[in-house]
């Protein structure tokens, strides 16, 4: 989130002509999108629980910050004279496109983990159900069983 902020920061402060705090959030967002990506990395190797989504989330994170440094180094020479160069426009717009994408597969990701979870509460429910009926059955079983011998008792005096 604060990645994709900063870049909309960026490309709001060249439009208005700010191109020497464009540059400075620039530099504060190559990196914020370096650690973005490297916790997705870190979710996705991570043995215990595996993040949905994490290893779209790490490569889009990692071509993000290779756009933004991109795009950092392109600006640096011509900071001095407020010059943007073409490179480095295209560059963060790119770089918007990157992270949306990622945005899409965050959100993708989390709808299909749902449908998981959504799926799997009524087989729980189905296992408890049957669990229930099985030790009611026993238990009316065992019950039938109680009443069965006062009756044989009966019968048999």
């Amino acid at each position: 989130m604060l990645p994709a902020g900063l870049v909309v920061l960026v490309a709001l402060a060249d439009l208005v002509g700010a191109h020497g705090a464009a540059f400075l959030v620039l530099l504060v967002a190559v990196p914020a999108t370096a650690a973005a990506a490297l916790a997705a990395l870190g979710q996705w190797v991570d043995p215990l629980r595996p993040a949905a989504g994490a290893r779209v989330q790490a490569a889009v994170g990692g071509l993000a910050t290779l756009l933004l440094l991109a795009a950092a180094a392109s600006r640096a020479p011509l900071e001095e004279q407020g010059v943007v160069p073409p490179l480095a426009t295209a560059a963060v717009v790119a770089c918007l496109a990157v992270l949306v994408v990622e945005a899409a597969a965050a959100v993708v990701a989390e709808v299909r983990l749902q449908r998981q979870r959504l799926r799997r509460v009524p087989g729980e429910l189905d296992e408890r159900l049957r669990d229930e009926e099985r030790d009611e059955g026993e238990g009316a079983a065992q019950d039938d069983t109680r009443l069965k011998q006062p009756l044989r008792r009966r019968r048999a005096a």
